[in-house]
């Protein structure tokens, strides 16, 4: 009985160990995730806005014959 005592008094300060690094290693995969989807929303950003821009480029030659007003 003693050595079991003995054993868990040794090995206790292990289980907060492994329970703190198990929540940062959860934190960590959740921060992970959310910049894993902010990622793909600015890459989906990227790609409207260049294709927004090759549209404008395509249509501005035409409007470029135009005369302004004064």
């Amino acid at each position: 009985m003693s050595q079991w005592k003995r054993q868990l008094l040794d090995g206790a300060s292990e289980l907060f160990i492994r329970g703190k690094q198990t929540k940062d290693k959860d934190a960590g995969q959740a921060k992970e995730a959310e910049l894993f989807q902010q990622i793909g929303r600015l890459q989906i950003e990227l790609e409207w806005l260049k294709k927004s821009l090759s549209c404008s480029d395509a249509r501005e030659p035409a409007q470029a014959g135009r005369s302004r007003p004064p």
